[in-house]
């Protein structure tokens, strides 16, 4: 599985832009995303994390790890 769909079948709290996905930070979100950061052959690097200026919680930013936002067709 993917990490977003890892993330998602966790039911760890997620959001988007583009390609860019959100993940809430949570016990259950960091374990899942240091899983794939130490996978042999992962490109994945921890994450940064930012405060949401929406709900003041503090989020992961992940580049590109937003997979629905691939499998769109081209315009």
């Amino acid at each position: 599985m993917t990490l977003y769909e890892e993330l998602v079948k966790a039911g760890c709290l997620i959001d988007h832009h583009e390609s860019t996905l959100y993940v809430r930070c949570s016990e259950k979100a960091e374990t899942i995303i240091l899983y794939h950061v130490l996978l042999p052959d992962s490109v994945l690097q921890m994450p940064k994390q930012f405060r949401s200026d929406i709900d003041k919680k503090l989020w992961y930013d992940i580049p590109f790890g937003y997979d629905p936002f691939w499998s769109k067709p081209a315009s």
